[in-house]
């Protein structure tokens, strides 16, 4: 709707003077000079469907991030890489479209960027706080922060369950649900069992079906439908 609204200035109500004015107007500021060039291109050229085409296309993979195997970053790819990166490449493209929305824009649409970026976080975040749902990750440095997938950490642990030490106590006790009684006897619950977890189908969702239950029994509602959406729920 913005460039749609700045072509109708520049080109018919002939409004706007220069193509600085219609690159701000138009958001295509935010492209990089090369896609830029060709889009205004178009545009001058008396095709600006096809200038908008391109515009959205370009904004769609960088604001929901390409899943493309040929997009994944380098270091997550191979056996390795994809072991470590599963679930990496949000934080990853995250970070490069703050970076690259910061790199084209003028000091003014940086303050504007900042703000608004800023103040849409902080409105998830007070929202979703408001009705009973932890949206740490709603922060902005939030989903900067990533130290490996969920499988990298079960490899991790399943290594240190070896080892005689706290950690490896920890590890067991994480990754196969194996704990020690108050009587130095070892107790085994899968269904604490990370492993476990990972290696049935549908138990993520048995156990917010069990939250769920439980939450009912407990005469909470509200908390029992949170739940039953595996959504994150605050700290009573």
């Amino acid at each position: 709707m913005r460039f749609d609204d700045a072509v109708e200035k520049l080109v018919v109500q002939k409004t706007l003077k220069s193509t600085d004015e219609f690159l701000n107007a138009s958001g295509l500021w935010q492209l990089d000079p090369d896609l830029r060039k060709q889009a205004l291109d178009f545009v001058i050229g008396g095709q600006p469907k096809v200038a908008r085409d391109m515009f959205a296309s370009q904004m769609v993979d960088e604001t929901m991030f390409p899943y493309r195997a040929g997009h994944s970053p380098t270091a997550f790819k191979g056996v390795v890489g994809k072991l470590f990166g599963m679930f990496g490449t949000y934080p990853v493209h995250y970070l490069e479209n703050i970076k690259r929305s910061l790199k084209y824009a003028t000091i003014g649409q940086k303050v504007a960027y900042a703000a608004t970026f800023i103040g849409n976080s902080l409105a998830l975040y007070g929202s979703f706080q408001a009705i009973g749902i932890d949206a740490q990750n709603f922060l902005p440095w939030s989903p900067m922060q990533f130290a490996g997938g969920p499988l990298y950490h079960l490899m991790n642990s399943l290594l240190l369950t070896v080892s005689s030490s706290y950690k490896g106590d920890q590890a067991r006790a994480e990754l196969l649900g194996i704990t020690r009684t108050e009587e130095g006897k070892l107790k085994w619950n899968p269904a604490k069992s990370e492993l476990a977890k990972w290696a049935l189908p549908m138990s993520f969702e048995m156990l917010s079906i069990k939250r769920m239950i439980d939450s009912i029994n407990e005469g909470d509602t509200y908390g029992a439908f949170l739940n039953l959406l595996s959504a994150p729920r605050t700290a009573d």
